[in-house]
């Protein structure tokens, strides 16, 4: 299904809901069954994700079963004047239009309000009409939820997992690059760190690609979780922009503090790969923070004398990343110990 490109799946998914649509819409009424069908085939049209078409397809219900209270009394107060039902569409319309970005059930009332005004002046309206609408609609919101859950699902979480892991992953990968260049390991590793940057770009985008749609709940309200997880990868992007500018600046280091230099990288490195396999797998790895050993590192940067500020700051680079990680790994729920102690931090 991850292979499946998204108009693929879409477009199968569609195919599926508006069969299902036109054979059950046909049984309720041969007249009106087409009205389960633009039900079914809206709840796909500007969604991206299920959540967002389950959302669509309920709000479309709701909003059809106000739309009828309102439509019912305002066909009452209107009765047959033309230019009064003209004014009338023409207000509940762009009402609709303009409220579309509160909600979608805005939009659904004011079609359900033009529906009953056009159905008052070709003289069918009727109250029973209506209730065939709300039950036509809300047949085609209940085969597009089954079609979304049941036929090729892909729920975005999933995505989003697989994007953070890739996120994650690219981090792990510029931070052994970085080290390596910090402690002079390797040559040339400055085109290789601004290679590494770029990845962690593009992995970035892809997460805020994928969290795009899941930043509200189904109700509308904001996900915290996802906002948090948004900061916290923005940051450790930022961070490693950072870090590629200072640990490109800095001198080769020396001797002396290689070998714990070299362990509090190894550590962060290790970590961020519990991360990555905990965002993809189970979660019940443990978190060691490396902290403690980059502000040893930090330490025998200021009894140097040949230190330079780009060095300390490319320190404190490792420190922030590591911090950044460690709080994604809070999110998760995973076990966080520091470098130096065996208790759970806080």
């Amino acid at each position: 299904r991850t292979g499946l490109a998204r108009y693929t799946r879409n477009a199968i998914q569609i195919g599926v809901a508006a069969g299902a649509a036109i054979a059950l819409g046909d049984l309720l009424s041969p007249a009106r069954f087409y009205w389960a069908v633009l039900a079914a085939f809206i709840a796909f049209m500007g969604a991206h994700n299920a959540a967002e078409q389950i959302r669509k397809a309920l709000f479309r219900v709701v909003g059809t079963v106000i739309g009828i209270g309102v439509g019912s009394l305002l066909v009452s107060a209107v009765g047959h004047h033309t230019l009064w039902s003209i004014a009338l569409v023409l207000v509940s319309l762009f009402l609709g239009l303009y409220l579309f970005r509160v909600s979608y059930a805005f939009f659904a009332v004011a079609i359900t309000v033009t529906v009953s005004q056009l159905y008052q002046q070709l003289g069918e309206f009727t109250n029973s009409l209506l209730l065939v609408r709300l039950e036509e609609t809300a047949l085609g919101a209940a085969v597009a939820i089954l079609v979304v859950l049941l036929v090729l699902p892909l729920h975005t979480r999933q995505v989003l997992r697989v994007a953070l892991r890739g996120h994650v992953e690219a981090v792990g990968l510029l931070v052994d690059h970085a080290s390596a260049r910090f402690v002079g390991r390797e040559d040339g590793m400055d085109s290789t760190l601004r290679s590494d940057a770029r990845a962690v770009d593009a992995a970035y985008q892809a997460v805020v690609a994928t969290a795009q749609p899941l930043r509200r709940t189904v109700w509308g309200s904001a996900d915290q979780d996802i906002l948090r997880t948004l900061r916290l990868t923005s940051a450790s992007r930022n961070y490693c922009r950072n870090l590629v500018v200072d640990a490109a600046r800095s001198p080769q280091t020396g001797v002396s503090i290689h070998f714990d230099l070299t362990r509090a990288s190894a550590t962060l490195h290790q970590s961020i790969e519990v991360v990555a396999r905990a965002l993809t797998g189970p979660r019940d790895g443990t978190y060691t923070r490396s902290s403690a050993l980059f502000d040893r590192v930090e330490g025998y940067l200021e009894d140097c004398p040949h230190r330079t500020a780009s060095a300390q700051f490319a320190v404190r680079d490792f420190m922030l990343l590591d911090g950044a990680m460690a709080q994604t790994a809070e999110l998760m729920g995973l076990r966080i110990v520091d470098y130096d102690t065996v208790g759970v931090t806080t």
